[in-house]
């Protein structure tokens, strides 16, 4: 699909005196012919769109007042058509849902709270949810601004998942249910997880107490550091 999905918001109303605060909806742009799509509009705020792989599957996040997104959101998993209509196949809420992505296969991986931490899991196409990290650690932190990415899943298997978990560096193999941290030496992990394109490094926001680097890490055992910007 050559297309961008994104989340408007619309001060324009405001301005014109239609609202008291700005409109935010998500739009589907067509890269190819610059037309644009509206997806969704039934939520005060909406966060985190992300399309699957083949293009066919939509998640994202959405809430509404009061509720702040670290209390209570709604993960919205949806199909996208030829008409470029999108029909909810899937919801869940009453929890702080946040970061949903896919792998290769269409499975759906997003955080929430339901244990009291902010967990990550993995929804197989049988639509079972797996607790990949069943710790008292936190993955991800609140939404305070977009674009935050708490783990990555490696883009040549659907087998290991890496995690900022409470600050640690974690990596979960997913069939034989195992994790394990790899000992960068870096007290702090944040704000962003992004495997390189062949599955063997990843990078992320690393620090000791006063100093922040983008560094590499190799994933396979050992987690020894490639290199810093």
């Amino acid at each position: 699909m050559d297309a961008i999905v994104y989340v408007v918001e619309d001060h324009e109303v405001v301005k014109q005196g239609k609202a008291v605060e700005p409109c935010n909806t998500l739009v589907l742009l067509d890269a190819k012919t610059g037309e644009e799509t509206l997806l969704a509009s039934d939520a005060d705020f909406f966060a985190a769109p992300s399309v699957s792989p083949d293009g066919t599957l939509l998640a994202w996040i959405q809430w509404h007042h009061p509720q702040m997104p670290w209390w209570n959101t709604q993960l919205c998993v949806a199909k996208i058509n030829d008409q470029k209509q999108v029909n909810i196949i899937i919801t869940r809420q009453n929890r702080s849902n946040m970061m949903p992505s896919f792998d290769r296969g269409n499975s759906l991986y997003y955080v929430h709270d339901q244990t009291g931490w902010w967990n990550l899991y993995k929804i197989t196409d049988l639509k079972v949810e797996v607790n990949l990290t069943p710790e008292s650690k936190e993955v991800g932190w609140p939404m305070w601004q977009f674009g935050w990415r708490a783990y990555a899943v490696n883009p040549k298997t659907d087998n290991e998942v890496v995690a900022v978990a409470s600050h640690e560096l974690m990596v979960v193999e997913i069939e034989s249910h195992t994790r394990r941290s790899l000992p960068t030496g870096y007290a702090v992990h944040l704000h962003g997880v992004v495997y390189s394109k062949d599955g063997t490094q990843t990078s992320v926001l690393s620090s000791p107490p006063l100093l922040v680097r983008c560094m590499w890490w190799q994933v396979m055992e050992g987690g020894q550091r490639g290199s810093s910007r």
